[in-house]
């Protein structure tokens, strides 16, 4: 037996030998050859290059796979995936108390909440709200449930007494933990069927007005600047591929050379209150979400949890995640007015715990002169982080820091066509025909891809890492 494998060996290597002359022979017969030459050293390279495309490919695929793999912890395809994340997330942690507000019980849509108990001491309260817009509501979810599995459980571990990046200055001792109340997917619809409005087409945001006087100013008021714009706005028709994807470009430069950039923007982002089917529309009254979670914060929260915070709080730190706006994958953070004149104060107090933010010109705050954010918004209404919205609620938190943290996907009118695209397929696509509805579906993922770039490991780490950031350096401002 061992002279045949020996022999079998023998056999083996003489095979390839024989090969490698072969490849010997044929290289030398390239490189030496004349026309034969120059054409197998042709064939060598095109086959080299190729080959070297083909490694590049799957070493970036398979890094690019390895990446989303371990991102698909925190992030989500579908609402309710991410719903699922994060109850699972909070049920992870002991002392962390769970409740649901049924927004749609045949669709099986929620808003949840998960509050995290501070110490007993703690009058700081930090409320974090996800979904406001519905598909900008994966970025939020994930951030959420990163903090409920990583560092909220590293803040509670009775080997460290915070999770603080920025330890308390000598001679003070740390701040009592914060009280924190996690808002899951405040537009639960939106974020379930890829839209940025509610089933009703409102934008939550717009109509975050709890002051009834603000809110019928809102819908009274002059919206001559949108009517102007309604028929580029809001076509009365079902889409496109040629109209609506192609000209409405060339459109688009058309009513920007003659209304103008700013006009048009602003308008946009001011919203309106009078037309129901319209792009932006605030409501006439409050939406059902923000009645539902009003009516816990202020009612029912203490049978739920066993705390009242809008009564027990006197410090309020509320972050609002949104995505769309700005440079891509950059986060920048918005502050709205306020008429406690405490903007220029939590101005200097986010410059301070975010240099790089102020150095990159990515705080803007309405108390900013002069600035394009303060002239596209000061007229605007209705904003979950503004003086009307959920700041109200806490009548005792005398210091309160509301911020908007926006992070950018595409360029604005991208964003925009998208938007006006999925509203057209809503109101005039669904239920004609099955290829009516299939363009509605297409719109609405259309949305969901520029607001929330999820094939993309690099925009969601940075949304991570951003979201993470922002959260601890607020939660233990002093």
């Amino acid at each position: 037996k061992e002279n045949i494998m020996l022999s079998n060996l023998s056999a083996a290597v003489t095979k390839v030998k024989c090969s490698l002359e072969s490849v010997k022979t044929f290289l030398y017969t390239s490189l030496t050859s004349g026309d034969v030459k120059t054409r197998r050293l042709k064939y060598i390279s095109i086959a080299s290059v190729s080959g070297l495309c083909c490694v590049v490919y799957y070493l970036r695929t398979a890094s690019r796979k390895k990446k989303q793999r371990a991102l698909s912890v925190y992030f989500s395809d579908t609402y309710h995936e991410a719903r699922s994340k994060f109850r699972e997330a909070s049920s992870l942690i002991n002392i962390a108390k769970q409740h649901s507000l049924t927004i749609d019980s045949e669709a099986d849509l929620s808003i949840d909440l998960t509050y995290i108990p501070g110490d007993v001491h703690s009058k700081h309260v930090m409320l974090h709200i996800s979904g406001t817009h519905g598909a900008e509501g994966f970025a939020g979810s994930a951030i959420q449930i990163s903090l409920l599995r990583n560092e909220i459980p590293r803040m509670l571990a009775p080997s460290s007494s915070s999770l603080s990046s920025t330890p308390a200055p000598a001679g003070q001792a740390q701040p009592p933990r914060p009280h924190i109340l996690f808002v899951h997917a405040l537009n639960a619809f939106g974020m379930a069927f890829n839209r940025r409005w509610n089933q009703a087409n409102i934008d939550l945001n717009r109509n975050c007005i709890f002051n009834e006087t603000v809110l019928d100013q809102c819908i009274n008021r002059d919206h001559s600047s949108y009517a102007q714009l309604d028929a580029i706005i809001n076509p009365a028709r079902k889409p496109t591929r040629l109209a609506d994807d192609i000209f409405v470009y060339f459109q688009a430069l058309q009513n920007i050379a003659y209304h103008g950039y700013d006009a048009i923007r602003k308008a946009v982002v001011e919203g309106q209150y009078y037309k129901k089917q319209g792009l932006f529309f605030g409501g006439k009254q409050l939406a059902v979400e923000h009645q539902l979670l009003r009516q816990f914060l202020t009612y029912e929260m203490h049978d739920t949890f066993g705390v009242n915070l809008c009564q027990a709080a006197d410090t309020l730190t509320l972050i609002d995640v949104h995505t769309g706006l700005g440079a891509y994958a950059v986060d920048a953070l918005l502050m709205s007015s306020s008429d406690d004149d405490d903007d220029d104060t939590n101005d200097r107090m986010l410059q301070q715990l975010f240099p790089m933010y102020a150095q990159q010109q990515r705080i803007m705050s309405l108390s900013d002169k002069n600035t394009m954010f303060r002239e596209l918004y000061k007229d605007s209404k209705g904003s979950v982080a503004d003086t009307d919205g959920y700041g109200t609620l806490f009548s005792n938190a005398k210091q309160q820091t509301r911020v908007t943290q926006e992070f950018g996907t595409y360029d604005s009118v991208k964003n925009f066509v998208a938007l006006r695209n999925e509203n057209m397929a809503y109101h005039y696509s669904q239920g004609q025909s099955e290829a009516d509805q299939q363009e509605f579906y297409h719109r609405g993922n259309v949305v969901k891809n520029i607001f929330y770039p999820q094939h993309d490991p690099y925009w969601k780490s940075q949304v991570l890492r951003s979201g993470t950031h922002v959260f601890e350096k607020l939660l233990w401002r002093r």
